[in-house]
């Protein structure tokens, strides 16, 4: 009832508003959304039912579904009257209906302009900004400051915009200008602790938070402060339940260790100087070794390749920090760089040890170092007593050969260091960890991507690497694995021999092969996308089960695009790259997906998604720079 009282209390004050008259031009587009204009649109409706018995039928429904419904046809009857969408609008935000808030508040600001009350110009723009419409809701956060002035909601609007645009420097100027307003408005504070930890300054946004601790604590369900409360938590151990009086002590101890990082950070390199030993020794007497800030300590001797000191603070601590990964491997990087390799070794048994005891591993670079090592040392029996171990900490449905190789992927020799992993894993044969079906499979993929390689770098492969496939090809036949990687590496081979086979007969014996790797799943996917047959995975997700999700999501998105279904597309294309935007992998995400279109078919498949402009600009960008 709560609601229902709730909601006509709302429409009753819109209703006892002063009476305003709007009016929209015949030749304007209609302020419904329809995209049609208004003569052809909400200008020609005639209304049966009179503004009166509407608001009568409010005042008796029972239910807030009814109230809504009323609202909804009232607005379609009075297109221009404020008294039946400004209910909506609030309604919607209430009840965290994002999408009809975005719609009302839309046509609100087609019929209003500037007069839309500035409460709502933020939500506005930020409702534009995640639908990824930049530039309209600069252009309303503009609008509104000049014709109302500066207020700090206005200015939050903006600086909203203005992060969105990544400008921090008019993020700060507009900030600024609001604290002159007021510099004690807290959702003001919380915005710019927000930007500052955008921005990682995370000494600023600490700082502020102190000074504001005790209001700010209200809002700690708030993005940035819930997370500052758990930096806090995390880096001194703290309790889930604790008190605000000890959050705030230990707030205080990391604002001053981390103030002499940053002195320490502003130091040169080549800085030996007393300055940097007694900001050492100052930071040894201040961090408390219990506390993860000792391991951020330690990591700080390591990047001043101050060996003799990490080593002895680590000893220090070691009673605090044995059990933990991050301790043995910021040991295992300071002895890769002193060239103590039994000690490498030791500390990368010690975090392997640590996760066969029931942690989560979470040392991968290390992991990737420690395999390179060996590879550059052919300490072939130490690799295969690694096998084993490996074994034990990737997840149960992961592959052990994939892991390794997607590990060696980016290294500055990976490809002569999947190689010599290929070849090592050969010699050995079939065993408990790996088959030599998954290694035959992996080397035949990894001479495609050498193939690849050769093409975009010089438009046509070599015959080199085409022998070598063809090699490949004909030793995994005698096999009978019947695997799909083959009909798939046919099919891109094609083009380079004498007399190339039908490509109807190659991709119907990828259709028929069997799929029981990573891999094969793979070539099936490429080979229904790149010849001809996309619909195969898009209705449904063959062998979804050996590819992640990420993959999956890739590949339909590219079938979409493929047999034009543009609504599921869209989806999926802002869900992707959303997602690569926060791994800071949005360009590679664009390049693999340009495989599959010509340049110019990209760009007209893009624009019939109605992909944002912003992302338009970036592909464009992409294409002129290749």
């Amino acid at each position: 009832m709560d609601a229902l009282k709730n909601f006509k209390q709302i429409v009753e004050a819109e209703k006892n508003k002063p009476v305003r008259s709007y009016k929209i031009g015949r030749n304007e587009l209609c302020p419904c959304g329809s995209g049609q204009k208004y003569k052809k649109c909400c200008l020609s409706r005639q209304p049966e039912t009179k503004k009166e018995v509407y608001y009568q039928d409010i005042k008796k429904a029972d239910q807030v579904n009814e109230i809504y419904e009323l609202l909804r046809k009232a607005d379609q009857d009075y297109p221009l009257e404020p008294a039946f969408f400004m209910p909506l609008i609030v309604f919607s935000l209430q009840q965290g209906d994002f999408k009809a808030a975005s719609r009302f508040l839309k046509k609100a600001w087609r019929v209003m302009g500037t007069e839309l009350d500035e409460s709502f110009i933020m939500p506005l723009t930020s409702l534009l900004l995640e639908e990824g419409k930049v530039e309209e809701a600069e252009e309303i956060a503009s609008l509104a400051l000049e014709d109302k002035g500066s207020s700090i909601k206005l200015l939050l609007a903006y600086g909203e915009v203005k992060k969105q645009q990544e400008d921090y420097q008019a993020v700060s100027e507009t900030i600024d200008r609001a604290m002159k307003i007021d510099s004690q408005d807290l959702q003001l504070i919380l915005f710019r602790i927000e930007t500052l930890l955008d921005i990682d300054d995370l000494l600023g946004s600490m700082q502020l938070w102190d000074k504001h601790f005790t209001r700010l604590q209200q809002l700690e369900d708030m993005r940035a402060i819930s997370f500052l409360n758990q930096f806090i938590k995390g880096k001194f151990l703290l309790e889930k339940e604790v008190e605000n009086e000890d959050i705030k002590d230990c707030l205080q101890k990391a604002i001053q260790i981390f103030a002499k990082f940053a002195e320490l950070d502003q130091l040169s390199v080549k800085d030996c100087s007393e300055n940097r030993k007694e900001l050492f020794n100052k930071l040894k007497e201040i961090t408390p070794e219990k506390t993860l800030l000792a391991l951020d300590l330690l990591g700080r001797y390591l990047a001043a390749r101050l060996y003799n000191q990490l080593f002895d603070y680590a000893e220090k601590i070691f009673d605090y920090h044995e059990d933990r990964q991050l301790y043995h491997s910021i040991l295992f990087k300071a002895y890769l760089e002193t060239d103590q390799y039994q000690k490498v070794k030791e500390e990368i048994i010690n975090i392997l040890d640590l996760t066969e005891a029931g942690q989560e591993f979470n040392q991968w670079q290390v992991l990737k170092d420690y395999l390179e090592l060996l590879l550059e040392n052919d300490d072939i029996s130490e690799f295969w007593e690694l096998i084993p171990r490996l074994s034990n900490i990737i997840e149960e449905d992961d592959n052990l050969l994939n892991t390794i190789m997607l590990l060696l992927e980016n290294s500055n020799s990976a490809g002569d260091n999947q190689e010599k992993i290929l070849k090592i894993l050969k010699v050995m044969g079939d065993n408990d960890y790996i088959s030599e079906h998954e290694v035959d499979i992996s080397s035949l993929f990894l001479k495609l991507a050498q193939l690849e390689g050769e093409e975009t770098a010089n438009g046509l492969a070599g015959t080199e690497v085409i022998n070598r496939i063809q090699v490949e090809l004909a030793e995994i036949k005698e096999k009978n694995y019947e695997s799909p990687v083959e009909g798939y590496v046919k099919l891109k081979i094609n083009k380079y021999i004498d007399n190339p086979r039908p490509v109807e007969k190659l991709v119907a014996t990828v259709r028929k092969g069997q799929v029981t790797t990573h891999l094969e799943a793979i070539a099936y996917y490429e080979t229904m996308l790149r010849f001809g047959e996309p619909e195969q995975i898009f209705d449904k997700l063959p062998y979804e089960e050996y590819l992640e999700d990420h993959y999956l999501k890739f590949y339909q998105l590219v079938a979409a695009m493929k047999l034009e279904k543009y609504e599921i597309a869209i989806s999926l294309f802002h869900s992707l790259a959303i997602e690569q935007m926060q791994n800071n992998q949005l360009e590679s995400f664009l390049y693999r997906l340009r495989r599959y279109f010509s340049d110019e078919d990209m760009l007209a498949r893009l624009d019939k998604m109605e992909v944002s402009p912003q992302l338009v600009e970036y592909v464009h960008r992409i294409l002129q720079y290749e």
